[in-house]
């Protein structure tokens, strides 16, 4: 059939040229060239059109690749559909997750964050779960920011470069996603979120209320102590002052997280973040002579001291483990407002050469809204997930940054966080 046709083209039109050139043969030299021209420009356009219906079938067969050729190809999706189940039957619920293979990177202000704004049982009246002014991602370089508070983390480039005054920090966002959560009985979506597969940079903005999950690790050096100033009786303020001289070199770590001000975990429209009522601050690897000095006068501290193998007449080097109790250790406030807290640095924090810095990214990162309290998978990336491997959010608007994500110092927990630089013109309203 195609052969046929192919002939059938050509006799029509060598008939069409032979037409062409008898009817131009008088002309002039000047005309009879232009017809030649033509001529050869239509023998042409017939010659590729007959080319590519003969060969059409060729262009249409599908040959498989082998191995080898597999193998030097690569490439993402642009989305991938997840569905699967809470490994908890009796959690009832279905999972939808849309995944979208994107890499980005952003710098963006907002005057409002404001999610769930409505009257809730135990609350003040004409708060929201979720309220942060002035809110950013991603910041602008200063060196002086970093001046004015050395212990601050910096950013790092892809490279490992440092950044130089004027460039645009961005925060990068790796394979976000839109996930819906359904009772499995029925069938009704019972929550929505958008999150990352991991995330970096900093958010900056000023916390008014704030509901969900925010885990800070309170890492130091006993030197650090020289930051705190205790309000408890005599034997506190001794305690305090000779700590940075005996046991100055010693790792301090403890954990903040939303409370109230009297400590009490409030993870609902909360105000303060701090360390909660019996958690522990741990002084690790202090000499034994410390140890002794401090466990001889503990009795007297107003917060309960813990020195294990200690007796009265010698104690081994080892760790002091201070609880804490009303939101204070030693005399010392382990509340504080989230409003003092203006830029938090989300990402794995690393110490290189005596420097603070955000190395890499961490999962985790997320907001939802829930019509009832929602277990949600923590890592994306977590295939065979179980039961402790999800969180659960509250009824409403829910901010989850996750455990590891953010990490102050002792100066930084207790004197706050000055907001990095999210503005290229000073509009007199402390972004710049």
């Amino acid at each position: 059939m195609i052969q046929v046709s192919r002939a059938t083209t050509r006799t029509r039109n060598s008939q069409q040229l032979d037409h062409y050139e008898n009817t131009y043969s008088h002309k002039n030299e000047h005309d009879f060239r232009r017809v030649t021209s033509q001529t050869n420009i239509v023998r042409l356009l017939v010659s590729v059109v007959v080319f590519a219906i003969g060969t059409g079938k060729a262009l249409a067969d599908l040959v498989p690749m082998n191995n080898g050729e597999l193998a030097s190809i690569s490439g993402q999706a642009m989305f991938s559909i997840d569905q699967y189940s809470h490994p908890d039957p009796t959690e009832n619920t279905n999972y939808t997750r849309i995944n979208l293979g994107l890499d980005v990177e952003t710098v963006l202000n907002a005057d409002v964050l404001e999610l769930g704004r409505y009257e809730r049982a135990g609350e003040k009246p004409g708060t929201s779960d979720v309220l942060i002014n002035n809110f950013g991602l991603g910041n602008i370089y200063t060196s002086s920011y970093y001046d004015n508070n050395p212990k601050s983390p910096r950013p790092l480039k892809e490279n490992g470069e440092e950044y130089v005054d004027g460039e645009l920090v961005p925060f990068t966002l790796h394979d976000p996603f839109i996930e819906f959560s359904f009772n499995e009985a029925t069938g009704q979506p019972t929550g929505v979120r958008i999150g990352f597969g991991d995330s970096k940079g900093f958010l900056s903005g000023n916390i008014e209320t704030l509901t969900g999950n925010i885990n800070v690790d309170i890492l130091d050096r006993g030197e650090g102590l020289t930051e705190a100033s205790s309000n408890g009786n005599l034997f506190d303020q001794v305690v305090i002052a000779l700590a940075p001289y005996l046991a100055g070199g010693s790792p301090i770590y403890t954990k903040a997280e939303l409370v109230d001000m009297e400590g009490e975990l409030d993870p609902v429209r909360a105000e303060y973040a701090g360390v909660p009522d019996g958690e522990k601050f741990v002084i690790e690897d202090v000499s034994g002579a410390t140890r002794w000095l401090i466990n001889t006068v503990s009795p007297l501290n107003s917060s309960t001291i813990e020195n294990p193998n200690c007796s009265f007449f010698w104690c081994p080097a080892g760790d002091i483990i201070i609880t804490v109790e009303d939101c204070l250790v030693l005399g010392i406030t382990a509340c504080f407002d989230l409003g003092d807290f203006n830029s938090l640095p989300i990402g794995k924090i690393e110490e290189i050469n005596g420097k603070r810095y955000i190395t890499d990214a961490v999962p985790g990162v997320f907001i939802s809204l829930q019509s009832q309290d929602v277990d949600w998978l923590i890592d994306t990336a977590n295939l065979s997930p179980n039961p402790e491997d999800f969180l659960r959010a509250t009824q409403g608007a829910f901010l989850n940054i996750p455990n590891s994500a953010v990490e102050f110092n002792l100066a930084e927990a207790l004197n706050g966080i000055d907001r990095v630089r999210t503005e290229y013109i000073d509009r007199g309203v402390g972004l710049f």
